[in-house]
């Protein structure tokens, strides 16, 4: 990169026009070409590209990439005067979500055009993905292997990729990717330890696969909700593993459920999500560590400790639940002696 990632300032291109630097992912940059040449030689994000054209005129062409490695789970940034580019990828699930201007992808079955906001999930394979103006938006790549191996810990969880595929992820998978950037971009907050980073690639993939067990229920009846009994179990589960990288795929698996069924038994009894009952366990963690801190120890050390993965939402949790910020419960700290 030209520049200091932590400090992108704007540039200009041959002819004069102003270009914002990329914002998203600033920590991770990857790829900053200014011409087609550079940007079909360093294709990043795919193994295989049979197309890459500019869309206008290619003197103009420029496109920077930001990416981060999240356990085995790609997360990136792209910023893009506007292109053509037809990549060969069956090896990962691809969500392309748009943040600014449009795009339209072409997996064969049907175009999709996604505006600001909006977001689909090809499949894998070939495809042609066309931007025509300038263009920000972020791509999450999941390797197929890796969705299989965290399905299987599931029995109950139908996984029949080849035969229903979800052409639109959920709203809360696009959620949770905004905020995991929003959060690896908070210049306050220390690097993620590997921790954390697990627990991130735990909620997409799990998200991912629920995708396709929502997908399978347009076909099939829906499971039933979790009985009272289990829930409880699940719950004591979550508070003694609050600080390990949690799958709630797994944890279904290993109560005998689908996962559908447990998340329908905690909105049922809970009127809530597993993943809320782990953030609200992690919170009385962190409280309770807060409270028993040793000299030295800090807020965000402990909160990754914990589990937590976003320390500003957590933050902000702890205050509206405990009225006091964790630096507040830090300061009244009495080590154990």
């Amino acid at each position: 990169m030209d520049n200091d990632p932590g400090h992108p300032v704007a540039s200009r291109d041959e002819k004069g026009s102003v270009r914002q630097p990329m914002r998203f992912l600033r920590r991770f940059p990857i790829m900053h070409a200014r011409s087609l040449r550079a940007a079909r030689e360093d294709p990043y994000l795919f193994r295989t590209i049979e197309r890459f054209d500019a869309a206008g005129d290619p003197a103009r062409f420029h496109i920077t990439m930001n990416s981060v490695l999240l356990d085995g789970v790609r997360l990136s940034a792209v910023q893009t005067t506007g292109h053509c580019v037809r990549p060969v990828d069956g090896e990962n699930a691809t969500v392309l979500l748009a943040h600014r201007g449009v795009l339209e992808t072409d997996d064969g079955r049907m175009p999709i055009i996604l505006r600001a906001g909006e977001a689909a999930l090809p499949r894998p394979g070939a495809r042609t993905t066309t931007i025509p103006d300038p263009y920000t938006g972020f791509v999450l790549q999941a390797p197929m292997a890796l969705l299989a191996a965290r399905a299987g810990q599931n029995g109950e969880d139908p996984w029949h990729p080849a035969r229903e595929w979800p052409s639109i992820p959920s709203q809360r998978l696009v959620r949770a990717i905004r905020y995991i950037v929003d959060d690896l971009d908070d210049e306050t907050s220390a690097p993620l330890p590997p921790r954390a980073m697990q627990g991130m690639s735990r909620m997409l993939t799990d998200l991912l696969l629920d995708g396709f067990s929502a997908r399978m229920e347009r076909t099939t009846r829906p499971p039933s909700a979790a009985g009272l009994a289990l829930v409880r179990r699940a719950e004591a589960i979550l508070r003694d593993r609050a600080h390990t990288a949690v799958s709630i795929v797994a944890l279904a698996g290993e109560l005998g459920v689908s996962t559908r069924s447990l998340q329908a038994g905690f909105q049922r009894h809970r009127g809530m999500t597993p993943r809320d009952v782990l953030a609200a366990c992690r919170l009385e963690t962190v409280r309770d560590r807060l409270l028993k801190a040793r000299p030295g120890e800090t807020v965000t050390v402990i909160a990754y400790d914990c589990g937590v993965m976003h320390v500003g939402r957590f933050a902000a949790a702890y205050r509206a639940r405990y009225g006091e910020t964790p630096s507040a419960t830090l300061a009244r700290a009495s080590p154990p002696t």
